[in-house]
């Protein structure tokens, strides 16, 4: 079916890509704080070189996955998440929504639904599809991670995450 509507994260990293599809798809873009990436807290803004500098102690526990001063906790994100997830399927149950978002913010969709992190890399410009099936009250993955879009295409791309070439946080 046809796309309805578009959702993105207000952050331009995300937003100028949805911009993009939603021109050429003739869709409403609508922005959606919800779907932001994570906030680092004491790491916000900041290049990873910038964070091992100014932050070397708050780096650390990032990079060893622990809580990072001021940052937000998983359970948040994920709350925040659902909350975003049950607002579009009230609003567009049952037919196509497109949302552009970030990597670790898949991976919240990831755990949110499977309970599990996503075992692989999450490139950029990946496509991942969920959806409820007919009568169910439960999310469920179809595909996740997916490039396969881009090497049909023939584009090269380089699949680190932050914006592909690992230097922002």
């Amino acid at each position: 079916g046809r796309v309805e509507v578009i959702y993105s994260s207000d952050l331009v990293r995300a937003s100028a890509t949805a911009e993009e599809i939603a021109k050429r798809l003739g869709v409403k873009l609508q922005l959606k704080k919800e779907f932001r990436e994570k906030c680092l807290g004491v790491m916000e803004g900041l290049t990873l070189q910038e964070a091992r500098k100014k932050v070397p102690d708050a780096f650390d526990k990032w990079r060893k996955g622990r809580v990072v001063p001021g940052s937000e906790d998983k359970l948040s994100v994920q709350s925040r998440l659902q909350s975003a997830l049950d607002d579009i399927e009230k609003d567009f149950g049952g037919r196509k929504v497109v949302v552009v978002t970030h990597g670790g913010i898949l991976n919240s969709i990831h755990r949110l639904i499977t309970g599990i992190k996503f075992p692989g890399k999450i490139p950029n410009t990946s496509l991942s599809t969920i959806f409820k099936a007919h009568g169910s009250d439960k999310w469920e993955i179809g595909t996740f991670a997916l490039c396969d879009h881009l090497t049909a295409a023939g584009v090269e791309f380089d699949n680190r995450a932050f914006g592909g070439v690992g230097e922002t946080g």
